[in-house]
Order: C-alpha cells, then structure tokens, then sequence
C-alpha cells in the first residue's frame, strides 16, 4: 500500500504475513448506455449456509477511493456456492462452483445479443426468428427467450428492438 500525506513522506506498506486463507476479487462490467464500472451492483457470494455481500462503490473520501472490485475473503472454502451479481437495471447473473483463489470478470448480458458479440444487430433479428416458438429443454439452450417464458414471441423482439443498435 502506497500512502501519501500532505507535508509527509511517502510510505510504501509490503504484507509479508503467510496466506491465511482463500479469496476472490470480482469486478463487473455493465451493458454498454448504463454504468459501465458497475457502480451499485451487489455482490453476493454464499458457502454453504452464509452470504456475504459487497457493494461496488464510487468515492469515499478526498483524494482517495475504493477500487472498482470487490474482495472475498473465504477462510477455508475453495469454491463459492453461488456468486450472484444484482445489477442496477434490477437483472441478476447466478454462477455456481466459482473457484476460489482468482480475479475474474463478469459482463452484465446485453438483452437482444442473441450471439453474444456485443451489438444487438440484424444478425440477432435473424437468430431471434430461427428460434421462434417453444424453447427446447434446458431453457439455456434458447438464448432467444430474453423475457424467459419458455417461448420465443413477439415480446422477445420488442425487447431485442429495445436494445437495437
């Protein structure tokens, strides 16, 4: 850690304890037109019976912030249960059996990007159309159905159009 003060000298602080325990650091990524760092989205991990919860935040005092990830410290546990991300828009990402000991990144998905490439284009249109009527089983295998009704309809492509260009 690197510290200043004003009329003082710089001191840098080095952690040379033994690792006591596992950790994951998460940052996100919102869709693009929104909060791209994500400031107020909350993370939840759960091990077992406990949740924790970290909040990405954005200035916390003069010339200093808190960093645009969140740190877990998990004692013992090798693996997160669940990580769930709540992001501002009220949607949610779930992710099971996240190792523990990693940085990663998730990216909030873009409602419309039928194929995942980050614009919602004609080619999603395309795709949209070619999954029209009942999802097969798993529902993950229909990633046309935004609204999630088992069905792909027209209120899928009103929501695709909505997130158009």
């Amino acid at each position: 850690m690197l510290i200043t003060n004003v009329n003082q000298p710089v001191r840098l602080l080095e952690n040379v304890s033994d690792p006591m325990g596992h950790w994951l650091e998460v940052a996100v990524v919102q869709s693009r037109g929104s909060n791209r760092n994500g400031i107020g989205v909350a993370v939840y991990a759960t091990i077992g019976a406990v949740t924790k919860r970290r909040d990405i935040l954005a200035g916390k005092s003069y010339l200093a912030g808190t960093p645009l990830e969140v740190h877990f410290g998990l004692g013992d546990a090798t693996v997160i249960d669940e990580l769930r991300i709540a992001w501002t828009d009220g949607t949610e990402s779930v992710f099971t059996d996240v190792p523990a000991d990693q940085f990663v990144t998730y990216t909030q998905p873009l409602v419309g990007d039928v194929d995942n490439d980050g614009d919602v284009d004609f080619q999603d249109l395309l795709l949209l159309l070619a999954a029209w009527g009942d999802c097969p089983e798993p529902p993950e295998e229909c990633p046309a159905d935004f609204d999630g009704n088992g069905v792909v309809n027209f209120t899928d492509i009103l929501l695709l159009l909505g997130h158009w260009g």
